[in-house]
């Protein structure tokens, strides 16, 4: 999953960087980037935003 988090920890320019190859587990991946509530940037961090890009796995059970 690659997004950019903002300076306030909103997350913007959500996509994925790679298919799972299931369209669910795509589709949930992208949800979940809706839902998630990401801290602001550090205080000494320089930048308006970063760039950003991590693995997403899911586990069934």
């Amino acid at each position: 999953m690659s997004f950019t988090l903002t300076r306030d920890g909103r997350v913007l320019n959500v996509r994925l960087s790679r298919s799972s190859g299931e369209q669910d587990f795509d589709e949930e991946a992208l949800a979940m980037m809706e839902r998630v509530s990401m801290p602001s940037l550090p205080g000494d961090y320089t930048g308006d935003n970063v760039p950003l890009v991590v693995p997403i796995s899911f586990m069934l059970r």
